[in-house]
């Protein structure tokens, strides 16, 4: 809220609400079995999966993510990469995925119906971002019950208090291999506590969110006609 305001040009004369980004759970279809997601797309049912979705742009670090993964000491891995690429990075991923055995790569917008088979493959998340302020993406894992791994921003502190460190996972500087051994092996041991084995976050509820927002626009319609020098904050956190 203090970033929106700073950003605002006269936030003495403006209304202002901080209300959460909604959830997708049972937005999308989500019955298919980890096994026969993987068999679908190709990956060994032993494998640990790491999975990058969405599209691909330089900004979101995917070939920061590469190389990190080729620099991953043994172990059976899979990287997942899903989305179509943007002419910003298409020439410099074409170079970092030569030489990638173990590199699954789909160049291509993935659909609603096909989420599933992707998010129930994989083990791990990875949004290896340079820039972000809020991100969907995290929200669309954390419906599917998948932990993310992402960069210690200020724009992802609240929502890794709230749903809990098992489900956002998060790790300062650039993405490296060490970080995705670390927190490979959290996985690992977290993935065995079947009472935890999905994000509670019914404080994203999209039923919650929407009256909220009603109510603030409410508010603001209430007081649309109060003198130019009257000051209206609205804070529903």
């Amino acid at each position: 809220m203090d970033l929106i305001k700073k950003k605002a040009r006269d936030h003495a004369r403006q209304s202002f609400s901080y209300i959460a980004h909604p959830h997708y759970r049972k937005y999308y279809r989500n019955n298919v079995s980890r096994q026969d997601a993987r068999n679908a797309l190709g990956v060994p049912s032993d494998d640990f999966v790491f999975l990058f979705l969405g599209q691909i742009r330089g900004y979101k670090n995917v070939t920061g993510l590469i190389k990190a993964y080729k620099n991953l000491k043994g172990g059976k891995t899979t990287l997942l990469i899903a989305g179509s690429v943007h002419q910003d990075t298409k020439a410099e991923l074409r170079q970092y995925l030569k030489n990638t055995d173990s590199i699954l790569f789909t160049d291509s917008f993935v659909k609603d119906e096909e989420l599933q088979l992707y998010f129930n493959c994989a083990d791990v998340v990875v949004t290896p971002y340079n820039k972000i302020f809020n991100s969907g993406s995290v929200f669309l894992n954390l419906s599917f019950g998948k932990p993310t791994l992402a960069p210690d921003v200020s724009a992802l502190a609240e929502i890794k208090q709230l749903v809990g460190p098992r489900w956002l996972k998060t790790y300062k500087g650039q993405i490296s291999a060490e970080v995705l051994e670390k927190y490979m092996a959290e996985v690992i041991s977290e993935s065995s506590d079947i009472a935890a084995a999905s994000p509670n976050i019914d404080c994203f509820d999209p039923d919650t969110i929407a009256r909220e927002t009603i109510a603030f626009y409410n508010v603001v319609l209430e007081h649309k006609n109060l003198p130019a020098d009257s000051k209206l904050l609205y804070n529903h956190a």
